[in-house]
């Protein structure tokens, strides 16, 4: 019996074929675009007047992102969105109901008190995709304040009344 520790042979030619997929062209624009969308993402949310509203009451924010410097900074196109604790399902049943693919994030894969929804762009997204998340995100904040503001602690978000709904009927 031969044993060997090196990568097996299909291994390695898959690792050479995607640092040439890295390299090429195409790939590189496609990391610009992102790059771009990304920007285009953060500005759009961090400038809308409801998310200004939202993160001021502490309902959400971008930590990652907080200081505003993203245009001198390397960023990243995984952007999660930090919530109040118990939230991160609100949002991420909102973001569902509206196609959105939004992941919550909650304890213990975080600590207590940090959930939060991780949003991933790709270069795929075009800035139509990117202006629907934000308005998306925005009018769960607004409902999410008006919730807040009515002093209902049993008032459940649409989309969450919705989500629960469907697992009570399974």
């Amino acid at each position: 019996m031969i044993c060997s520790v090196a990568p097996a042979f299909p291994l390695s030619a898959a690792g050479r074929a995607g640092f040439r997929v890295m390299q090429s062209e195409k790939t590189q624009q496609a990391r610009e675009y992102l790059r771009d969308l990304t920007l285009f993402y953060l500005d759009t949310l961090a400038s809308n007047p409801i998310y200004k509203r939202a993160n001021a009451k502490g309902l959400l924010r971008m930590p990652v992102h907080e200081d505003g410097d993203w245009h001198e900074t390397p960023i990243t196109h995984i952007v999660p969105i930090w919530l109040k604790p118990k939230h991160a399902y609100y949002l991420s049943f909102h973001l569902v109901r509206d196609g959105i693919n939004g992941t919550p994030i909650v304890f213990p894969v975080v600590a207590r008190g940090e959930d939060r929804v991780r949003l991933i762009l790709h270069a795929h997204n075009t800035h139509e995709e990117v202006k629907f998340l934000v308005h998306s995100i925005c009018s769960w904040a607004e409902e999410m304040l008006e919730i807040e503001a009515s002093g209902d602690k049993n008032r459940l978000p649409t989309a969450a009344r919705l989500a629960y709904d469907l697992m009570e009927k399974n």
